[in-house]
């Protein structure tokens, strides 16, 4: 690939925070595993299992052996040989302060429709609220904690993984998942918190080349001037950064010798303030650290879409399941989502996203409900999903909206956690009169869902 000139390496010591897996403890392991089962090592590798049909088939005839890649995808990577261990939040203080990205990176890989609703908790928030939590550590130690919300007629399954026969039926359940924070040094930071820093990323990323032959890794998106352009691309919503670009950037930068990046996390409402050209302040940002890394194994690379993403994307099962989605399944946009900038003045260099945390808290709602009618039994289930949907339509056209599915989903889980403004308003259900038409026994189906109600 060719390289840039000028590249803005900088110095900089940082404060970070990661879960380390090779640390935990079997419980910590098995907590981490439950609550947010997509987050682990990754697969290895494995001899490809190739259909008759495969256009790789004669390559096998010819004597190689093919090997598949079964680990997931990791942002910023380049390939399979940086170490999974690399990844960190950038927190404002010492104590871990990184305005709970962590957690909000961890619940991308939670499935709720399995684990139920869990209340996530980091120690350390600035928040007195979280001092109690702080005093069951070890002084100087922080943690996430993890609780789920377990009701009379719906247990935490993960109760059943802690040997239910040896613990109170009636104890509150608390896994506590350990967080590292370390301070370090890099010499030669990548840091797209700076705005000089990203004007040269976007310009020199959306060129580039590679080796032999000299061909363009973008051949048909084309070359871009403003990071504002390139960022819905870096915020693909899909594990491990979507199509591809930031793969290219991570091999890119490991190339030109960068210890370090820092870029914008896609899980979060991303922002930095930029005071008279200095950094002043910043939320949702993430490190990847390069040190140790071998060279990168992938030397070219060639991204054929046609075009840089509007908005944020991603697959629609992958967001509702935690999963891989067909490959014909056509993307969902983030059409909610803002990017604003600050181009002159005192702030020129400022940057916002808007929209992210919202989209993905409608999904998550969703899903969640799912959890509670599918331990229900058919029929009841069934009359209540009916009802979930009838209640967010339009009651016209029967148009349906996100949010506003995702408001009665939360109505319905307020009510079934005891919320009496939530159990009231489902009592009006059947007022509703395209709610009564369509579903004419509703208010005995409310009944018996109110009876499941702690």
């Amino acid at each position: 690939m060719t390289k840039g000139t000028a590249i803005p390496f900088e110095k900089k010591t940082l404060f970070l925070k990661q879960v380390r897996m090779t640390d935990l403890e079997d419980m910590e392991t098995l907590a981490l595993h439950f609550f947010f089962p997509g987050y682990h090592d990754g697969s290895g590798f494995d001899q490809a299992n190739l259909s008759k049909a495969s256009l790789l088939g004669s390559f096998r005839t010819e004597g190689f052996t093919l090997v598949e890649d079964k680990n997931s995808n990791r942002r910023y990577a380049g390939d399979f040989s940086l170490p999974r261990s690399s990844y960190f939040t950038v927190c404002r203080t010492a104590e871990g302060d990184d305005g709970g990205l962590l957690m909000y990176e961890l619940k991308t890989y939670s499935k709720p429709h399995m684990s139920g609703y869990v209340v996530l908790l980091d120690s350390a928030a600035p928040n007195p609220n979280m001092d109690f939590f702080r005093s069951i550590l070890k002084p100087g130690a922080s943690a996430l904690f993890c609780i789920p919300q377990e009701l009379i007629h719906f247990p935490s399954p993960f109760r059943q993984l802690m040997k239910p026969d040896a613990i109170n039926k009636d104890a509150q359940i608390v896994a506590i998942i350990p967080t590292w924070m370390i301070k370090t040094t890099f010499e030669r930071l990548i840091d797209l918190r700076m705005p000089k820093t990203r004007q040269w990323f976007v310009r020199e990323l959306t060129r580039l080349k590679n080796e032999d032959p000299p061909l363009p890794v973008f051949p048909l998106a084309g070359p871009l001037d403003d990071f504002r352009d390139l960022l819905p691309t870096l915020l693909s919503q899909g594990l491990g950064g979507g199509r591809g670009v930031t793969q290219v950037a991570g091999s890119w930068l490991r190339r030109l010798g960068a210890e370090a990046l820092i870029f914008p996390s896609a899980r979060v409402d991303v922002s930095v303030t930029i005071a008279d050209g200095e950094l002043e302040d910043w939320y949702g940002w993430n490190l990847v650290d390069n040190r140790g890394a071998p060279p990168p194994f992938f030397k070219s690379f060639t991204v054929l879409s046609p075009e840089w993403d509007r908005y944020p994307t991603t697959l629609h099962h992958d967001l509702v399941r935690g999963e891989a989605g067909r490959p014909s399944e056509a993307p969902v946009e983030f059409s909610h989502v803002k990017i604003l900038a600050t181009d002159s003045g005192r702030n020129a260099g400022s940057l916002s996203v808007s929209g992210i945390e919202l989209v993905r808290g409608f999904y998550h709602d969703t899903v969640l409900w799912t959890f509670y009618t599918d331990r229900m039994d058919d029929d009841l289930k069934n009359a209540l999903m009916d009802l979930t949907f009838f209640a967010a339509s339009d009651g016209k056209q029967r148009g349906l909206y996100l949010d506003r599915l995702a408001g009665v989903c939360r109505m319905f889980i307020a009510a079934i956690n005891g919320n009496a403004d939530a159990k009231e308003s489902v009592t009006k259900l059947p007022s509703i009169p395209h709610v009564a038409a369509n579903c004419p026994d509703c208010s005995s189906r409310i009944k018996s869902f109110l009876a499941l109600c702690d």
